[in-house]
């Protein structure tokens, strides 16, 4: 077995953190969570919250922990296995900080409203094909995720894929100064956590900041179908950025989108880049992914890497669970297709998601839930959904909590499936009421809870 090789020296860790370090702490990785500690990692007893990392600094150690970070010495634990901070959250801060400084890698940081994700994985699988590359793992990209994804940033890296979500005002610049990006990617700018912003020029204002401290001779990729491109372009130009790459449908795009033909389990896509018509199928089915996939495109090339691999790349790539993943199931000798796209919602990506499943054939069902964070026109938000059902020929709705339950209330008898306050309770009846050959759309806000739900029909 080869050993691993090193991410932490008791050096590198003594510069980062500006303390004493006893020679044995040789780390392999970073881990906050106890249980998710394999051997050679570094533990951070992060404090706060719903509990207090220091009552798991016994436990980190005993499933492999080679150290931990601790505002104090806690008894019964070995003294040198114990690097003593002010603040354990600032500590891993200063890793990441350390860990950022010490790569020559070319760092991208992805944000927008929708499809942070699904973008990151796509140019993270692209890039891996080319280079040593590190990205952010599942959706990391808040202001513990961020610096858990550089502290656990090995030194040789290439390509760093830095996924950044913001919901109050004042995070980005922060998260920003600890990514420092190369290149910049802005998906989309949409209605979402608008309880904490006012309005989407809030939510652009905010992101843009995400170009505060970026390398100004790097570029940045914004959506020019988006309502907010000029302003975020603006923005980008005024902090002195020397190139803005253009993705979309508008024929002014730098790289346009010419037509997402959408199939059962595919989209084709061809678009125009550099004067061409290029061709090119995916395993992710809808128009929103064949959009990002131009962005993805865009980043390879400014990253200097091979686009006509990374088509080869992308061809092959699946969608994630809970990202518009399509499964065909059988519940009760019925033949299901199930769209799991469940893993978050807004108003924008849940447009989308009604979109695509209007394009298929056969007896189409939304299992929607509630959208959170919206703010004062929460209601309206999800009232537009009743329209958007009706123009994509949608047969079918059942709705999943207090908000998308008013919308059901106000939708014609014939498309009323059934309305319930927590997911579970639909089972029973969505699996009675299930046609053979139906599609199945399920989307919703994550704390919705739709996922266990989705798991149990699979395992029905």
């Amino acid at each position: 077995m080869t050993a691993q090789i090193p991410l932490w020296s008791p050096m590198e860790i003594q510069l980062a953190l500006n303390t004493s370090v006893d020679q044995s702490i040789v780390a392999t990785g970073v881990q906050f969570n106890s249980k998710e500690i394999v051997a050679g990692d570094l533990f951070i007893a992060l404090t706060g919250g719903k509990t207090d990392g220091h009552k798991y600094v016994s436990d980190a150690l005993d499933r492999g922990a080679v150290g931990c970070i601790v505002t104090h010495i806690v008894e019964g634990v070995p003294p040198e296995k114990q690097i003593v901070v002010s603040d354990t959250k600032l500590a891993l801060e200063s890793l990441a900080r350390f860990a950022r400084m010490r790569t020559t890698a070319q760092v991208v940081a992805i944000t927008g409203s929708c499809g942070k994700t699904s973008t990151k994985e796509m140019l993270a699988a692209c890039l891996t094909d080319q280079g040593k590359t590190h990205a952010t793992a599942k959706n990391f990209n808040n202001d513990l995720g961020i610096p858990f994804t550089l502290a656990n940033m090995p030194a040789d890296t290439q390509y760093a894929v830095i996924e950044m979500g913001i919901s109050h005002p004042g995070e980005m610049a922060p998260l920003s100064d600890l990514v420092r990006p190369d290149l910049t990617l802005i998906t989309n700018i949409a209605p979402a956590h608008q309880e904490f912003f006012p309005d989407t020029t809030a939510i652009a204002n905010e992101k843009i900041h995400i170009t505060d401290y970026q390398n100004k001779n790097g570029a940045i990729i914004l959506n020019h179908d988006d309502a907010q491109y000029q302003l975020l372009a603006d923005v980008a130009t005024a902090v002195g950025l020397k190139k803005i790459i253009r993705f979309g449908s508008d024929e002014k795009s730098d790289i346009q989108l010419l037509h997402a033909k959408v199939h059962e389990s595919s989209t084709e896509v061809a678009i125009r880049w550099h004067g061409e018509t290029i061709n090119y199928t995916l395993q992710f089915v809808g128009q929103h992914f064949a959009l990002n996939s131009l962005a993805v495109l865009a980043a390879v090339d400014a990253l200097g890497a091979s686009v006509e691999q990374a088509i080869n790349t992308l061809s092959k790539l699946q969608p994630v669970s809970g990202r518009g993943q399509t499964t065909t199931i059988t519940i009760q000798g019925k033949t299901i297709h199930l769209i799991d796209d469940a893993y978050n919602a807004n108003p924008t990506s849940m447009a989308a998601s009604i979109r695509t499943l209007g394009t298929h054939n056969g007896r189409l069902v939304a299992v929607l839930g509630d959208m959170l964070e919206l703010g004062e026109k929460s209601y309206e938000m999800h009232l537009d959904m009743l329209e958007l059902l009706a123009q994509n020929n949608i047969h079918k709705l059942y709705a999943v909590g207090p908000m998308m339950s008013r919308v059901f209330d106000l939708a014609p008898p014939d498309l009323q499936g059934a309305k319930v306050a927590s997911a579970l309770d639909l089972k029973e009846t969505l699996v009675a009421d299930l046609q053979d050959g139906d599609w199945v759309l399920f989307k919703a806000s994550h704390s919705t809870g739709l996922d266990p739900l989705i798991q149990e029909l699979k395992g029905a």
